[in-house]
C-alpha cells in the first residue's frame, strides 16, 4: 500500500503541473521550475526519512509516537500534540510509512 500511495502522489503531483502547462496555466519556465522543485523536495524528503530512520529525531516520534491510545482526539492540543494530531490519521490508522508522510509533507 505504501508503494502505490507514494505513487499514486508522485504521478498526482506531476500529472496536475502538466496539465496546466497544457492549458497554457503555466509558462514554460514556470512548468519546468515547478517540476525541478517538486523532484527537489521528493529527493530531500527521501534523503531525510534515510537519515531520521538511522539518526533519530522529533520527526520520527511524531510519526509513530501512539502507542497510549486508539482514539484520535487524545492529541487535540497546541505544539507537539498538534502535530501528533495531524499525523494520526495517516500512520496510525492508515498505517503509512514514514518515507510516505514525508512525502504528504513535501508534496
Amino acid at each position: 500500500m505504501n508503494v502505490f500511495i507514494s505513487s499514486l502522489i508522485i504521478f498526482f503531483v506531476l500529472g496536475w503541473n502538466h496539465f496546466q502547462y497544457k492549458r497554457k496555466f503555466l509558462s514554460s519556465y514556470v512548468y519546468y521550475a515547478v517540476q525541478f522543485l517538486f523532484l527537489y523536495h521528493t529527493l530531500f524528503s527521501f534523503f531525510f526519512t534515510i537519515y531520521i530512520e538511522s539518526e533519530g529525531g522529533d520527526a520520527w516520534r511524531y510519526w509513530h509516537g501512539f502507542e497510549s491510545t486508539d482514539h484520535w482526539s487524545d492529541f487535540w492540543g497546541s505544539r507537539s500534540e498538534f502535530i501528533k494530531w495531524l499525523n494520526f490519521m495517516p500512520s496510525h490508522q492508515l498505517g503509512l510509512s514514514f518515507w510516505v508522510g514525508n512525502l504528504i509533507y513535501a508534496a
